[in-house]
C-alpha cells in the first residue's frame, strides 16, 4: 500500500542492473581505482559526505546514460542516506499538506459479503445507510486509512448527537508511522463526539487476533429502540468483509466487553473540556497562549491572521459595552494587549504562513481564522485596514515574516502554531472555543522536529510566495 523508500546503494544497484552494468564496469566508466568504494557505497556503508561527491560526479559525467526519473531516484535516495528512512517518510507525509490528495481510495465490499444491503459498494456506502438510524455508536480499532476516516468525518458532522464514534489505535513506533497517524486522524480528531484513545504500550493491539487489527463494530438502533449490530473488516488490499444487521443483544453484549476492557488498557489522546462560562474558557486559553508565547519564537500556518494581530482598540470596535465592563472582558482585553504587544516586537521572530482564500475570507466575512465569539465581525474597510496595521508592523519589524501560500494546503480548517521546535498546537477553526482544549498539544519532539524542518526547507521555499512577493499580494487585498 505504500511506496518503498530506497537508499543511495538500493538505487544505484536498481539502476546498474537495469543496465547490466558491474561494479568493475562502472569503475572503469568513472575512472575508479579502487572497486571498494564503489561496494562500500552500494552496500551504505561510505559516509554521506563520500556519497554525494560520488552522486555528483556521477550525474555531471553521467556514465550510466540516465533518464529523469534514475536522476530524481537517485536524489531522492542521496536524501535518504542523509537523515535516514524512517525521517525521509515522515518528511513525505507532510506533502499532504499541499499536495491534495484529489481521490481518495475507496475500501469496496468484497465479493463474498454481498448481503451488506442493496447499494452498499464501498465503505462509505455502508455509513450512509447510518443516517437514517435513531442512535449509533461505533467503535474502531486502528482503522488508520483514509478511505475510512473521512467516511468517519463525513457522518460525525451531519449525525451530531446522535452519534458517537470511539476509536482505539496502537503506539506506533517510528517517526513515519507517527506522524502519518497524527494526519490521518485530522478529520475526526476534533469533532465533538468523536473519542480516541491510544494503546500504553506497542504489543497490545499485536496481541490482538488479526481480525481484530483494522476491525469496526457498529451499534444501530431504531425510533422504536430495536438494536442492529454490523461488525466490519477493513483488509489491507482496501476491501472490507462485513457480517451487517446482526439483530438481538448477543452481538452487542460480546463486543461492549471487549472494548470495555480495551479501554481499561488504553489512556484517551483528548478529553472533553469541563463546563466553564463562555468568557472564563477564552481568559485560560489565551493566557496559555501569552505565557508561551513570552517565552518561544513562533511559527503558524493558519488560512488568515489571528486575532492577536489585531490592535486592541480595534477589537474594543467589535465587542459590545456589556462584555468589555465585565471581570473576565477586562482581563481578556489585559491579556491580549499583552499578546499583540509580543506581536509587534521587534526582537522575537514571528513567522506567519496564509492562503490567499483565507484572506479573501476575512475580507468577506469579517471573521478571523480564531474569530472569537464575543466578537462582532468586522467590516469589508475594518478587515482591510487590519490587514493594513498588520502589513505596517511587518514593514517596520524584519523579524515578522508573512508567507502566502501559493495553494489551499488540503486541511485549510486547521491551524498549527509551533513554538520554535519545541511545541506544536493544533486546533480546528470550525470548533467553537467551548471545546478547544489542550489536549491538541503536541509534545513528541522528533515529530515537531520533521513538522518544523518540513515548513522551513520545503513548504516556505517550495510552495509559498516569497516575502516580497506575499507582501505585494497582501497590500493588495487592503486596497
Amino acid at each position: 500500500m505504500e511506496k518503498q523508500i530506497a537508499s543511495f546503494g538500493e538505487a544505484l544497484s536498481s539502476i546498474m542492473n537495469a543496465k547490466k552494468i558491474s561494479v568493475t564496469k562502472l569503475c572503469q566508466m568513472m575512472n575508479i581505482k579502487s572497486q571498494t568504494t564503489v561496494s562500500r557505497i552500494l552496500k551504505d556503508e561510505s559516509s554521506y559526505g563520500k556519497t554525494r561527491e560520488f552522486h555528483d560526479v556521477l550525474i555531471r559525467n553521467d556514465p550510466l546514460e540516465t533518464n529523469e526519473y534514475d536522476r530524481q531516484l537517485l536524489s531522492e535516495a542521496l536524501e535518504v542516506n542523509k537523515i535516514g528512512k524512517d525521517m525521509y517518510r515522515a518528511k513525505k507525509e507532510m506533502l499532504y499538506f499541499v499536495n491534495k490528495k484529489i481521490d481518495i481510495r475507496q475500501f469496496v465490499l468484497s465479493g463474498s459479503s454481498a448481503s451488506a444491503g442493496s447499494g452498499v459498494k464501498t465503505f462509505a456506502d455502508l455509513t450512509e445507510t447510518y443516517k437514517k438510524y435513531a442512535e449509533i455508536r461505533i467503535c474502531v480499532v486502528n482503522c488508520i486509512f483514509d478511505g475510512v476516516i473521512k467516511s468517519l468525518a463525513d457522518i460525525l458532522t451531519v449525525c451530531g448527537e446522535k452519534l458517537e464514534i470511539e476509536q482505539y489505535i496502537q503506539t506506533e513506533t517510528g517517526l513515519f508511522n507517527e506522524v502519518h497517524q497524527f494526519i490521518s486522524l485530522l478529520p475526526v480528531i476534533n469533532i465533538k463526539n468523536y473519542f480516541c484513545y491510544k494503546s500504553q504500550s506497542a504489543s497490545l493491539i499485536d496481541e490482538q487476533p488479526d481480525p481484530f487489527k483494522n476491525f469496526i463494530y457498529a451499534l444501530k438502533k431504531t425510533e422504536s429502540g430495536e438494536a442492529e449490530t454490523d461488525i466490519v473488516s477493513i483488509n489491507d488490499d482496501y476491501t472490507f468483509s462485513i457480517l451487517p444487521n446482526l439483530a438481538g443483544p448477543a452481538a452487542y453484549d460480546f463486543y461492549s466487553g471487549f472494548f470495555n476492557r480495551m479501554r481499561a488498557r488504553y489512556y484517551p489522546i483528548k478529553k472533553s473540556p469541563e463546563p466553564k462560562p463562555p468568557l472564563l474558557s477564552l481568559v485560560e486559553i489565551t493566557s496559555h497562549f501569552l505565557s508561551l508565547e513570552e517565552t518561544w519564537q513562533q511559527m503558524i500556518i493558519k488560512p488568515d491572521f489571528g486575532f492577536y494581530a489585531v490592535s486592541a482598540d480595534k477589537l474594543a470596535r467589535v465587542t459590545d459595552d456589556e462584555t468589555r465592563e465585565c471581570e473576565y472582558g477586562k482581563r481578556l482585553a489585559e491579556i491580549h494587549d499583552k499578546r499583540n504587544k509580543n506581536y509587534c516586537k521587534n526582537g522575537r521572530k514571528h513567522t506567519g504562513i496564509y492562503t490567499r482564500h483565507g484572506i479573501e475570507s476575512f475580507i468577506k466575512t469579517g471573521r478571523l481564522s480564531d474569530h472569537l465569539p464575543i466578537f462582532r465581525p468586522f467590516t469589508g474597510d475594518e478587515a482591510r485596514e487590519v490587514i493594513r496595521d498588520i502589513i505596517k508592523i511587518s514593514d517596520s519589524t524584519p523579524l515578522n515574516q508573512i508567507y502566502i501560500l501559493k495553494n489551499d494546503i488540503i486541511h485549510n480548517q486547521y491551524q498549527y502554531v509551533l513554538l520554535n521546535s519545541n511545541i506544536m498546537m493544533f486546533s480546528d477553526n470550525r470548533t467553537d472555543y467551548g471545546y478547544l482544549n489542550y489536549e491538541y498539544i503536541i509534545n513528541s519532539q522528533r515529530m515537531i522536529k520533521v513538522f518544523y524542518e518540513f515548513i522551513v526547507n520545503d513548504l516556505i521555499p517550495n510552495h509559498c510566495f516569497s516575502l516580497e512577493e506575499s507582501m505585494e499580494i497582501l497590500k493588495k487585498s487592503a486596497e
